[in-house]
């Protein structure tokens, strides 16, 4: 693991039933770090509300997490 540390922190949102992570864009070389957050968090989705501008290898290789990116 690199050590970077992810700024700026996630902030997590309750609304009903659900829960929302919201986090910044990860990079290549903190994906490691994203992929321990979203465990933590038993993230089951991940939606990118931005450019896609990393790749989703490690992501489906956690296979904890569905990549739904944006339409």
């Amino acid at each position: 693991m690199t050590g970077k540390i992810i700024r700026p922190a996630p902030a997590e949102i309750e609304y009903r039933n659900m829960r929302f992570l919201i986090t910044d864009q990860p990079q290549d070389v903190t994906m490691e770090n994203y992929i321990k957050l979203l465990m933590e968090h038993k993230v089951s989705h991940l939606v990118c509300a931005t450019d896609q501008a990393y790749k989703t290898d490690d992501l489906a290789k956690s296979g904890s997490l569905v990549f739904a990116p944006r339409a």
